[in-house]
């Protein structure tokens, strides 16, 4: 979820080198700390639309599994060295991610450390007292700084999303638009003169189950050909049975022609991944597998992957609670 782990700094590295002339500056008041509604925007749909809000929730993080009422995790991610075919038991860490939580089980900070303990990014979540996001901040190592303020319909959908760098300059827009159970998002960002589309495609669990992307320069259509393309299946449970992911580039319209890799995953009974089976041009290129360490609450503390039967890395946690 798209998840934390697909957040793309590059392209903010070019929109906030400089600005361009005429660039809308927004005012520093106390509105900008209130929800964003725009009234006009109502959706005509059938049937009811939390489907929807659901999954525009879970593009912040999905912390769902969650047991207790968490207030901080700290993990730090080590790895195994590897020296041609042998692994040495030295493991080395690769960053620290932490994260806090509001009373309410809300993400409201989310920070990333580099192996030097370095800060390396950190996000900031800004909540209503319906516990409607209307603010976030990302910034990288630099201190490049991104405010998004998103926009709602009186339905609670998100219709807009206002980028704006740490000088309050505004550098890009979202539109976000709804037909049926497709969201399609057309972001314009006017320092780097481009723009991208993204469409997904959301199941009744606030799942989305199809994703497309698109980029073009502002002045132009998109193509008709993505640049990539994903598709997951889920169980009854609502976890990610299958994912298929696509790299069409712009050579073909027709994205399953341009099969990139096929993923299985298995669970355990605690409901937590336990095998990851990645295919390429249709023979397994490897397995993952993960094992779990719990604390009392019945949260994993600790999980060992394993790449091939070998050591891959190590994730541990620290959780404290309310």
């Amino acid at each position: 979820m798209k998840t934390a782990e697909k957040i793309i700094y590059g392209v903010f590295l070019m929109l906030l080198v400089s600005c361009v002339d005429g660039a809308k500056k927004y005012k520093s008041d106390n509105t900008l700390e209130k929800k964003q509604v725009d009234s006009s925007s109502v959706i005509i749909a059938s049937g009811n639309l939390d489907h929807i809000i659901s999954f525009q929730k879970k593009k912040v993080i999905d912390f769902s599994d969650i047991k207790g009422k968490v207030s901080k995790i700290t993990q730090t991610n080590f790895w195994y060295k590897k020296e041609g075919d042998s692994t040495i038991e030295k493991i080395q860490k690769l960053k620290t991610e932490v994260l806090e939580f509001n009373e309410e089980q809300q993400l409201i900070l989310y920070n990333v450390y580099a192996d030097d303990e370095e800060l390396f990014f950190t996000n900031k979540y800004i909540y209503d007292e319906e516990g409607c996001l209307i603010t976030s901040y990302e910034s990288n190592a630099v201190r490049f700084v991104v405010k998004k303020i998103p926009v709602y319909n009186p339905q609670g959908i998100i219709v807009k999303e206002k980028y704006y760098n740490k000088d309050e300059i505004e550098i890009g827009e979202a539109v976000i638009g709804l037909k049926q159970d497709t969201l399609t998002k057309v972001t314009t960002w006017a320092n780097a003169g481009t723009k991208e589309k993204t469409i997904n495609v959301v199941d009744m669990k606030g799942n989305f189950t199809f994703s497309v992307f698109y980029e073009t320069v502002i002045n132009a259509a998109f193509n008709s050909s993505a640049e990539t393309a994903e598709e997951l299946q889920y169980d009854e449970k609502g976890r990610v049975v299958s994912e298929s992911k696509y790299i069409p580039w712009g050579i073909t319209e027709n994205y399953k022609d341009r099969l990139d890799v096929s993923i299985q995953n298995k669970y355990g009974d605690n409901n937590l991944l336990r095998e990851k089976i990645v295919t390429k041009n249709g023979v397994v290129d490897y397995v993952l597998s993960y094992a779990y360490v719990f604390d009392a609450m019945g949260n994993w503390i600790e999980k060992n992957i394993t790449r091939n039967n070998k050591k891959e890395s190590v994730h541990r946690r620290m959780i404290e609670y309310y």
